[in-house]
């Protein structure tokens, strides 16, 4: 099976502009996400638990001026990207795995939505959804909502994201990408066994009070870049 990671970035937040150049660890918080959900970690992991699955990496952007910053970043990083439209989510998911599948020869079969405001998914906690997620055979898969928001990927076969494209009609929909599939196709949710249940704090970084919160965490619990994504909750 072929996994397509694809990081959902901008840089027009408007309650945190350019929040995805927040620096934590002496780097840019889309750097750092970069480094956390490395595709060759990610397969590495796999293949030490006796998984053939394959997972590529990429960031879906926008095409508006207001990012071309940050393709810069992402061509400094060698990392593949495609730019789409800034609204409709939706269609830049379709376009960056058309675009993806096309320049790459290579087939996508199930797609793993991450965005650029969650810094603790890391290559480990993307790699168990997966595996959960195929071994299951789900059409979508969702990290626990007792997790702590920030703190979650969403898995969704390719050809119920092209249905979705195709039968979407709402802007919510559209903008939020999964509405449509979580409506119309089997979900369930993947809870981890080796962590209790909440209430965490927040580990979303939407707002420069949640930076300072992240910050705090960070310093409190001296986590390095690469700390595994279990070593970020904190009980509230």
């Amino acid at each position: 099976m072929k996994v397509l990671v694809i990081l959902q970035a901008r840089l027009s937040s408007k309650r945190y502009p350019k929040k995805v150049f927040h620096e934590l660890w002496n780097k840019k918080l889309i750097e750092a996400i970069i480094d956390r959900q490395s595709a060759t970690l990610c397969n590495n992991y796999l293949r030490d638990k006796g998984y053939q699955y394959e997972v590529n990496f990429m960031v879906a952007t926008s095409n508006e001026n207001s990012d071309d910053e940050l393709v810069n970043v992402l061509i400094e990083n060698d990392v593949i990207f495609y730019r789409g439209s800034l609204t409709n989510v939706l269609q830049r998911y379709v376009d960056s795995v058309k675009y993806f599948e096309n320049t790459f020869d290579k087939k996508v079969d199930i797609i793993c939505r991450v965005t650029a405001d969650n810094i603790s998914p890391d290559y480990i906690f993307i790699a168990d959804h997966i595996i959960w997620f195929i071994e299951n055979n789900l059409d979508y898969g969702v990290s626990s909502e007792y997790l702590p928001e920030g703190l979650k990927c969403e898995l969704f076969r390719k050809s119920h994201l092209f249905s979705a494209e195709k039968e979407a009609s709402s802007d919510y929909e559209k903008e939020h990408v999964t509405p449509y599939i979580i409506k119309n196709f089997k979900n369930s949710f993947f809870r981890m066994k080796t962590v209790k249940e909440g209430p965490f704090l927040s580990l979303t970084l939407d707002t420069k009070e949640d930076a300072f919160r992240i910050e705090q965490i960070i310093f409190e619990k001296k986590l390095s870049l690469m700390s595994n994504w279990q070593n970020f909750l904190k009980n509230v």
